[in-house]
């Protein structure tokens, strides 16, 4: 406790990038107010949602490299689908990746925290939201 410097209890430290220079949460102990948050956190980090054309691997590791979850469609081809099929598929893509980050936003909030409380196993869908 005295390396990060807590000085009374509950005390929720942010660890980021930087494993080694994590900084103390000061907000509302609710759960409503940790969730939003951790939610404002996963998202202000995570960037935008976003579908590349996959044209060879160096645009695979470029997008994928560093991510912890890479998420690869394999669509019809275009001559099949047309370019409004095509459009639709991608259109429903970024609509399931926005609503995966929205989930897995708010396990990462509240879940997670509840399951290290409670000293619970932790699961595969834990692990993957750890590695988010």
């Amino acid at each position: 406790m005295s390396r990060f410097k807590v000085q009374g209890f509950p005390t929720i430290m942010v660890f980021g990038v930087d494993k080694s220079s994590p900084y103390a949460y000061d907000g509302a102990r609710s759960a409503s107010a940790i969730e939003s948050f951790a939610t404002e956190l996963v998202e202000s980090s995570a960037g935008p949602v976003e579908v590349t054309e996959l044209t060879g691997p160096d645009v695979m590791e470029k997008k994928c490299g560093s991510a912890a979850i890479c998420f690869v469609s394999f669509l019809p081809d275009i001559l099949d689908s047309k370019a409004d099929g095509r459009n639709k598929y991608l259109e429903m893509l970024l609509s399931v990746a926005r609503s995966l980050r929205d989930i897995l936003t708010a396990l990462c909030g509240w879940r997670l925290l509840r399951n290290r409380i409670w000293r619970r196993e932790l699961t595969w869908e834990d692990t993957v939201i750890q590695q988010w």
